[in-house]
Protein backbone atom coordinates (compact mmCIF):
# COMPACT_ATOMS: atom_id res chain seq x y z
CA UNK A 1 0.00 0.00 0.00
CA UNK A 2 1.19 3.35 -1.13
CA UNK A 3 1.37 6.52 1.39
CA UNK A 4 -1.39 8.02 -0.78
CA UNK A 5 -3.41 4.96 -0.72
CA UNK A 6 -3.69 5.04 2.91
CA UNK A 7 -6.95 5.40 4.35
CA UNK A 8 -7.80 9.40 4.73
CA UNK A 9 -5.04 10.18 2.33
CA UNK A 10 -6.96 9.96 -0.53
CA UNK A 11 -8.97 12.79 0.34
CA UNK A 12 -6.21 14.90 0.63
CA UNK A 13 -4.98 14.39 -2.85
CA UNK A 14 -5.85 17.73 -4.52
CA UNK A 15 -3.67 19.37 -1.89
CA UNK A 16 -1.09 19.65 -4.03
CA UNK A 17 -3.33 21.71 -6.90
CA UNK A 18 -3.97 24.68 -5.14
CA UNK A 19 -0.30 25.66 -4.84
CA UNK A 20 1.18 23.64 -7.61
CA UNK A 21 4.93 22.82 -6.97
CA UNK A 22 6.09 21.89 -10.16
CA UNK A 23 6.77 25.87 -11.77
CA UNK A 24 8.47 26.33 -8.42
CA UNK A 25 10.89 23.40 -8.49
CA UNK A 26 12.07 23.90 -12.20
CA UNK A 27 12.77 27.59 -11.02
CA UNK A 28 15.21 26.17 -8.53
CA UNK A 29 16.67 23.77 -10.41
CA UNK A 30 17.29 25.77 -13.24
CA UNK A 31 19.46 27.74 -10.67
CA UNK A 32 23.48 26.28 -9.89
CA UNK A 33 23.55 26.51 -6.13
CA UNK A 34 27.02 23.93 -5.64
CA UNK A 35 27.65 24.34 -2.31
CA UNK A 36 29.77 27.74 -1.25
CA UNK A 37 28.43 29.83 -4.63
CA UNK A 38 26.20 32.77 -5.08
CA UNK A 39 23.71 30.32 -5.94
CA UNK A 40 22.76 29.04 -2.83
CA UNK A 41 21.28 32.67 -1.88
CA UNK A 42 19.57 32.94 -4.89
CA UNK A 43 17.79 29.54 -3.80
CA UNK A 44 16.88 31.36 -0.49
CA UNK A 45 15.60 34.65 -2.37
CA UNK A 46 13.36 32.28 -4.74
CA UNK A 47 11.54 30.68 -2.53
CA UNK A 48 10.93 33.37 -0.53
CA UNK A 49 9.46 35.21 -3.42
CA UNK A 50 7.31 32.52 -4.23
CA UNK A 51 6.14 31.85 -0.42
CA UNK A 52 4.97 35.81 -0.01
CA UNK A 53 3.23 35.54 -3.47
CA UNK A 54 1.67 32.76 -2.06
CA UNK A 55 0.30 34.55 1.06
CA UNK A 56 2.65 32.93 3.74
CA UNK A 57 2.43 36.19 6.19
CA UNK A 58 6.37 35.37 7.85
CA UNK A 59 9.27 35.01 5.48
CA UNK A 60 12.90 36.08 6.70
CA UNK A 61 16.21 35.47 4.81
CA UNK A 62 18.44 36.13 7.31
CA UNK A 63 22.51 35.92 8.13
CA UNK A 64 23.51 33.66 10.30
CA UNK A 65 26.91 32.70 11.72
CA UNK A 66 27.38 29.76 9.05
CA UNK A 67 26.35 31.76 6.19
CA UNK A 68 22.18 33.17 4.86
CA UNK A 69 19.33 31.05 5.89
CA UNK A 70 15.42 31.31 5.00
CA UNK A 71 12.92 30.85 7.78
CA UNK A 72 9.27 31.06 7.01
CA UNK A 73 6.08 30.58 8.97
CA UNK A 74 2.55 29.47 8.16
CA UNK A 75 1.10 32.13 10.98
CA UNK A 76 2.15 35.10 12.80
CA UNK A 77 3.54 34.71 16.01
CA UNK A 78 3.19 30.45 17.24
CA UNK A 79 5.17 28.39 17.26
CA UNK A 80 5.21 24.85 18.32
CA UNK A 81 4.33 23.07 14.97
CA UNK A 82 5.80 21.20 12.37
CA UNK A 83 9.29 22.26 10.95
CA UNK A 84 10.21 21.37 7.12
CA UNK A 85 14.34 21.38 7.35
CA UNK A 86 15.72 21.85 3.88
CA UNK A 87 18.99 22.80 2.19
CA UNK A 88 19.58 24.95 -0.63
CA UNK A 89 22.99 23.64 -1.50
CA UNK A 90 23.63 20.84 -4.09
CA UNK A 91 26.86 18.50 -5.00
CA UNK A 92 28.29 19.96 -7.90
CA UNK A 93 28.59 19.05 -11.49
CA UNK A 94 31.43 17.51 -12.87
CA UNK A 95 30.49 15.26 -16.33
CA UNK A 96 28.25 18.21 -17.75
CA UNK A 97 28.38 16.16 -21.54
CA UNK A 98 27.51 12.78 -20.01
CA UNK A 99 24.08 14.31 -18.94
CA UNK A 100 20.76 13.34 -21.28
CA UNK A 101 19.32 17.14 -21.15
CA UNK A 102 21.53 20.05 -19.55
CA UNK A 103 22.26 19.70 -15.83
CA UNK A 104 19.90 23.14 -15.29
CA UNK A 105 17.85 22.84 -17.73
CA UNK A 106 14.75 21.93 -15.32
CA UNK A 107 13.60 19.58 -18.66
CA UNK A 108 10.50 17.54 -17.81
CA UNK A 109 10.18 14.11 -19.84
CA UNK A 110 7.56 11.82 -19.07
CA UNK A 111 6.83 12.33 -15.28
CA UNK A 112 10.70 13.26 -14.14
CA UNK A 113 12.20 16.47 -13.95
CA UNK A 114 16.25 16.26 -14.85
CA UNK A 115 18.52 18.45 -13.13
CA UNK A 116 21.24 18.92 -10.57
CA UNK A 117 19.39 19.00 -7.34
CA UNK A 118 15.81 18.03 -8.33
CA UNK A 119 16.27 14.84 -6.74
CA UNK A 120 18.54 16.46 -3.52
CA UNK A 121 16.50 18.37 -2.40
CA UNK A 122 15.10 20.78 -4.69
CA UNK A 123 11.76 18.54 -4.91
CA UNK A 124 11.29 18.47 -1.33
CA UNK A 125 11.93 22.35 -0.68
CA UNK A 126 9.52 22.60 -3.62
CA UNK A 127 6.78 20.24 -1.79
CA UNK A 128 7.31 21.82 1.69
CA UNK A 129 7.20 25.43 0.25
CA UNK A 130 3.70 24.68 -1.30
CA UNK A 131 2.58 22.85 2.13
CA UNK A 132 3.13 26.00 3.90
CA UNK A 133 1.55 27.71 1.47
CA UNK A 134 -1.35 26.06 2.18
CA UNK A 135 -1.32 25.48 5.64
CA UNK A 136 -1.21 29.69 5.47
CA UNK A 137 -4.49 29.33 4.08
CA UNK A 138 -5.76 27.28 6.80
CA UNK A 139 -4.09 28.97 9.60
CA UNK A 140 -2.48 25.76 10.47
CA UNK A 141 1.35 26.37 12.60
CA UNK A 142 4.19 25.14 10.45
CA UNK A 143 7.62 26.44 9.30
CA UNK A 144 10.43 25.65 6.66
CA UNK A 145 14.05 26.69 7.34
CA UNK A 146 16.05 26.56 3.96
CA UNK A 147 19.78 26.40 4.75
CA UNK A 148 22.96 26.63 2.94
CA UNK A 149 26.21 24.21 2.90
CA UNK A 150 24.42 20.98 3.81
CA UNK A 151 26.41 19.01 1.18
CA UNK A 152 29.59 20.06 2.65
CA UNK A 153 28.72 19.27 6.46
CA UNK A 154 25.56 20.80 7.60
CA UNK A 155 27.36 24.00 8.23
CA UNK A 156 24.74 26.27 7.57
CA UNK A 157 22.55 25.03 9.64
CA UNK A 158 24.65 25.78 12.57
CA UNK A 159 23.53 29.35 11.67
CA UNK A 160 20.08 28.54 11.66
CA UNK A 161 19.81 26.79 15.26
CA UNK A 162 18.43 29.82 17.36
CA UNK A 163 15.81 30.51 15.13
CA UNK A 164 14.70 27.07 15.03
CA UNK A 165 14.96 26.82 18.98
CA UNK A 166 12.54 29.75 18.99
CA UNK A 167 9.94 28.04 16.90
CA UNK A 168 10.05 25.06 19.42
CA UNK A 169 9.08 22.44 16.46
CA UNK A 170 6.65 19.37 18.39
CA UNK A 171 8.10 17.46 14.75
CA UNK A 172 10.36 17.77 12.10
CA UNK A 173 10.65 16.49 8.63
CA UNK A 174 13.56 16.57 6.63
CA UNK A 175 12.55 16.56 2.93
CA UNK A 176 15.28 14.31 1.55
CA UNK A 177 15.13 11.92 -0.82
CA UNK A 178 13.02 8.55 0.76
CA UNK A 179 10.92 8.23 -2.86
CA UNK A 180 7.91 9.04 -0.65
CA UNK A 181 8.67 6.73 2.15
CA UNK A 182 9.03 7.59 6.10
CA UNK A 183 12.33 7.18 7.28
CA UNK A 184 13.17 7.31 11.00
CA UNK A 185 16.48 8.07 10.97
CA UNK A 186 20.38 8.10 9.68
CA UNK A 187 23.57 6.92 10.92
CA UNK A 188 25.95 10.07 11.99
CA UNK A 189 29.73 10.88 10.49
CA UNK A 190 32.97 12.16 11.91
CA UNK A 191 35.21 13.08 9.64
CA UNK A 192 38.73 12.62 11.14
CA UNK A 193 42.19 13.70 10.31
CA UNK A 194 44.92 11.10 11.23
CA UNK A 195 48.41 12.13 11.37
CA UNK A 196 51.66 9.90 11.14
CA UNK A 197 55.05 10.73 11.99
CA UNK A 198 58.27 9.88 10.73
CA UNK A 199 61.92 10.82 10.11
CA UNK A 200 62.99 12.54 6.85
CA UNK A 201 65.92 11.31 4.46
CA UNK A 202 67.02 11.16 1.54
CA UNK A 203 65.07 8.93 -0.97
CA UNK A 204 68.39 7.01 -2.13
CA UNK A 205 68.95 6.04 1.92
CA UNK A 206 65.28 5.39 3.49
CA UNK A 207 67.07 3.27 5.74
CA UNK A 208 68.29 6.43 7.49
CA UNK A 209 64.90 7.64 8.11
CA UNK A 210 61.29 6.61 9.38
CA UNK A 211 58.31 6.55 6.33
CA UNK A 212 55.44 8.34 7.50
CA UNK A 213 53.23 7.29 4.56
CA UNK A 214 54.30 3.80 5.13
CA UNK A 215 53.32 4.13 9.34
CA UNK A 216 50.05 5.35 8.36
CA UNK A 217 49.78 2.63 5.74
CA UNK A 218 50.25 0.01 8.75
CA UNK A 219 47.46 1.76 10.61
CA UNK A 220 45.10 1.88 7.89
CA UNK A 221 45.30 -1.67 7.43
CA UNK A 222 44.12 -2.35 10.93
CA UNK A 223 40.84 -0.43 10.27
CA UNK A 224 39.14 -3.73 10.09
CA UNK A 225 40.11 -4.08 13.89
CA UNK A 226 38.42 -0.92 14.90
CA UNK A 227 35.68 -1.21 17.87
CA UNK A 228 33.03 -0.28 16.06
CA UNK A 229 29.82 -0.53 17.92
CA UNK A 230 26.34 -1.28 16.49
CA UNK A 231 22.52 -0.53 16.53
CA UNK A 232 19.69 -2.77 16.53
CA UNK A 233 17.98 -0.38 13.22
CA UNK A 234 20.84 1.95 12.33
CA UNK A 235 22.79 -1.27 11.35
CA UNK A 236 26.97 -1.56 11.91
CA UNK A 237 29.61 2.16 12.12
CA UNK A 238 31.75 1.66 8.89
CA UNK A 239 35.43 3.55 8.66
CA UNK A 240 36.00 4.90 5.09
CA UNK A 241 39.35 6.53 3.84
CA UNK A 242 38.77 9.22 1.99
CA UNK A 243 41.80 11.06 1.90
CA UNK A 244 45.49 10.53 1.99
CA UNK A 245 48.28 13.02 2.16
CA UNK A 246 51.67 12.85 2.51
CA UNK A 247 55.42 13.78 1.23
CA UNK A 248 56.80 16.26 -0.67
CA UNK A 249 59.13 14.89 -3.36
CA UNK A 250 59.85 10.88 -5.15
CA UNK A 251 63.51 12.01 -3.82
CA UNK A 252 62.81 12.41 0.26
CA UNK A 253 61.72 9.56 3.12
CA UNK A 254 58.66 11.63 4.01
CA UNK A 255 57.89 12.88 7.62
CA UNK A 256 54.30 13.60 7.97
CA UNK A 257 50.89 11.80 6.57
CA UNK A 258 47.87 12.60 7.18
CA UNK A 259 44.84 10.41 6.15
CA UNK A 260 40.91 11.69 6.34
CA UNK A 261 38.95 8.74 7.43
CA UNK A 262 34.65 9.18 6.69
CA UNK A 263 33.37 7.37 10.21
CA UNK A 264 29.55 6.75 10.28
CA UNK A 265 28.79 6.28 13.70
CA UNK A 266 25.31 5.36 15.69
CA UNK A 267 25.27 7.29 18.72
CA UNK A 268 26.65 10.78 19.42
CA UNK A 269 30.47 10.74 18.90
CA UNK A 270 33.45 8.45 17.42
CA UNK A 271 35.68 9.13 20.63
CA UNK A 272 35.72 5.06 20.80
CA UNK A 273 37.39 5.21 17.84
CA UNK A 274 39.51 8.10 18.28
CA UNK A 275 41.20 6.23 21.81
CA UNK A 276 42.15 2.93 19.64
CA UNK A 277 43.63 4.99 16.50
CA UNK A 278 45.79 6.60 19.03
CA UNK A 279 46.87 3.01 20.38
CA UNK A 280 48.26 2.61 17.19
CA UNK A 281 52.24 2.95 16.42
CA UNK A 282 53.13 6.57 14.88
CA UNK A 283 49.97 7.83 15.54
CA UNK A 284 50.34 11.17 16.65
CA UNK A 285 47.26 12.87 16.23
CA UNK A 286 43.28 12.43 15.77
CA UNK A 287 41.66 15.73 15.03
CA UNK A 288 37.97 16.26 13.85
CA UNK A 289 37.16 17.82 11.12
CA UNK A 290 33.25 17.65 11.42
CA UNK A 291 31.31 15.89 13.69
CA UNK A 292 27.65 15.07 13.45
CA UNK A 293 25.47 12.76 15.82
CA UNK A 294 23.36 9.91 14.46
CA UNK A 295 19.20 10.79 14.56
CA UNK A 296 16.81 8.26 15.63
CA UNK A 297 13.15 8.20 16.27
CA UNK A 298 11.30 5.00 17.74
CA UNK A 299 8.90 3.71 15.30
CA UNK A 300 6.58 3.44 18.26
CA UNK A 301 6.47 7.39 18.37
CA UNK A 302 2.39 8.54 18.77
CA UNK A 303 3.12 10.79 15.99
CA UNK A 304 4.76 8.41 13.96
CA UNK A 305 2.22 6.45 14.07
CA UNK A 306 -0.63 9.04 13.52
CA UNK A 307 1.42 10.20 10.83
CA UNK A 308 2.51 7.31 8.81
CA UNK A 309 2.33 3.42 10.26
CA UNK A 310 4.99 2.17 10.21
CA UNK A 311 4.48 -0.90 8.03
CA UNK A 312 6.11 -4.26 9.48
CA UNK A 313 9.51 -5.20 7.88
CA UNK A 314 10.26 -1.69 6.59
CA UNK A 315 13.69 -0.39 6.19
CA UNK A 316 13.10 2.74 8.53
CA UNK A 317 16.66 4.65 7.89
CA UNK A 318 18.72 6.65 5.14
CA UNK A 319 22.17 5.82 4.28
CA UNK A 320 23.27 9.79 4.21
CA UNK A 321 23.38 12.33 6.79
CA UNK A 322 20.89 15.37 7.06
CA UNK A 323 20.77 18.60 8.58
CA UNK A 324 18.92 17.29 11.81
CA UNK A 325 21.92 16.04 13.52
CA UNK A 326 22.54 19.61 13.71
CA UNK A 327 19.03 20.88 14.42
CA UNK A 328 18.49 18.23 17.04
CA UNK A 329 20.53 20.76 19.51
CA UNK A 330 17.64 22.92 19.13
CA UNK A 331 14.30 20.52 20.36
CA UNK A 332 12.89 19.37 23.13
CA UNK A 333 13.34 15.74 24.51
CA UNK A 334 11.33 13.32 22.92
CA UNK A 335 10.09 15.74 19.50
CA UNK A 336 10.37 13.26 16.71
CA UNK A 337 12.44 13.87 13.60
CA UNK A 338 12.13 11.72 10.18
CA UNK A 339 13.37 12.35 7.08
CA UNK A 340 10.67 11.93 4.28
CA UNK A 341 10.94 13.46 0.60
CA UNK A 342 9.78 12.69 -2.85
CA UNK A 343 13.30 12.36 -4.32
CA UNK A 344 14.96 9.03 -4.79
CA UNK A 345 18.18 7.76 -3.16
CA UNK A 346 19.30 6.39 -6.21
CA UNK A 347 19.51 9.61 -8.61
CA UNK A 348 21.36 11.83 -5.55
CA UNK A 349 24.72 13.21 -6.99
CA UNK A 350 24.12 11.13 -10.36
CA UNK A 351 24.44 12.18 -13.55
CA UNK A 352 20.73 12.60 -15.04
CA UNK A 353 19.52 13.16 -11.40
CA UNK A 354 15.88 13.40 -11.87
CA UNK A 355 12.37 13.57 -8.93
CA UNK A 356 9.02 11.79 -9.92
CA UNK A 357 6.93 15.04 -10.18
CA UNK A 358 3.20 12.28 -8.32
CA UNK A 359 5.71 12.24 -5.88
CA UNK A 360 6.17 15.36 -5.31
CA UNK A 361 2.93 16.40 -5.17
CA UNK A 362 2.23 13.96 -3.31
CA UNK A 363 4.30 15.13 -0.62
CA UNK A 364 2.98 18.47 -0.40
CA UNK A 365 -0.05 16.16 0.95
CA UNK A 366 1.60 14.30 3.50
CA UNK A 367 3.63 17.44 4.80
CA UNK A 368 -0.02 19.27 5.14
CA UNK A 369 -1.47 16.10 6.90
CA UNK A 370 1.50 15.90 9.46
CA UNK A 371 1.01 19.37 10.10
CA UNK A 372 -2.59 18.78 10.84
CA UNK A 373 -1.40 15.93 13.39
CA UNK A 374 1.09 18.51 14.29
CA UNK A 375 -0.97 21.43 15.81
CA UNK A 376 -3.44 18.90 17.10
Amino acid sequence: MTNADRPGNRDRRTVAKAHEPIALLAALVRIDSTSGTPGERMVLHRVARWLADHGVPHVQVADGTCGPYLFAQSVDGAGGGLLLATHADTVPVTEPTQWRYGPFDAVVHGDDLYGRGASDMKGGIAAAAAALAHLARLRIPAALVVTVGEEIGCVGARGALERVRRWQPSAVIVPEATSGQIKLGHRGAVWLDVAASGVAAHGAQPQAGHNAILALAQAVLRLNHAPIKEHPLLGKETVNVGVIRGGVKPNMVPDQCVATLDVRIVGTDADHIVRWLLTLPDIVSVTAQMSLPAVWTPPTHPWVNQVNPIESGADLTVPYFTDASVLCAALEPGVPVVVWGPGDVSTMHCVDERVELARVRAAVDDYVAAARVSSS
